[in-house]
């Protein structure tokens, strides 16, 4: 009888950073700390764990990665996601990642003297969630959402709900900015069948995990 194959799951996490010129970037607050208590949970709990990291706080060295990936920018982000589904193969991509969202349209050579103004145009980014979908629609994608506001299980849920089947998502965490803190991180996992609403990011990898294995 044959051994069933190992679950390996795939991390984003972290920050991006998108260069404005060859001395100033664009980035978010994300710290990574999510994605370390993922990894760490996911390890713990005998699952394959791979990882790929924007430059963020926690130190991944110590754990017993697959794979770790350190990148700056979403585009190497997304490059490195791409070529880990292709080669390593796993069965769930968890993006748990603050992508960002827009990039300066031209990059500015050298450093840009402070002396005038300086107009920025920005344009959307690739969806790396998206990506992944469009190439490896085997693979299960489990969601991360940061929207603006205070949390309340009336609009957080249906919101989850939506977003989950519209992204064909295996699971989804949602969050909002007013209830994001040092200690504090209250979340909705969403599953596709039941909610589970957690106070910390320790407890959203619990929950997280628990939808995989």
């Amino acid at each position: 009888m044959k051994k069933p194959k190992p679950v390996k799951v795939l991390i984003t996490g972290g920050p991006t950073r998108a260069y404005l010129d060859d001395f100033r970037y664009l980035s978010n607050h994300s710290t990574g700390e999510v994605a370390w208590h993922l990894c760490q949970q996911f390890i713990k709990a005998g699952v394959e764990t791979s990882l790929v990291s924007g430059p963020c706080a926690p130190s991944f060295g110590d754990l017993r990665l697959k794979h770790w990936s350190p990148v700056e920018t979403h585009r190497e982000m997304l490059a490195e996601v791409l070529r880990l589904c292709k080669t390593w193969k796993p069965q769930f991509v968890v993006f748990s990642a603050a992508v960002l969202d827009f990039e300066p349209k031209q990059v500015r050579k050298g450093k840009v003297s402070s002396r005038g103004s300086w107009t920025i145009a920005l344009r959307p980014t690739p969806k790396i969630i998206e990506e992944v979908r469009k190439k490896f629609p085997a693979i299960q994608r489990i969601g991360f959402k940061l929207e603006a506001g205070k949390f309340s299980i009336g609009k957080a849920l249906p919101f989850a709900e939506k977003k989950s089947r519209e992204g064909d998502l295996w699971a989804m965490c949602l969050n909002y900015r007013d209830d994001v803190g040092v200690k504090t991180h209250k979340a909705l996992v969403w599953n596709g069948e039941e909610a589970r609403v957690v106070s910390t990011k320790k407890e959203i990898a619990a929950a997280i995990v628990q939808t995989v294995i």
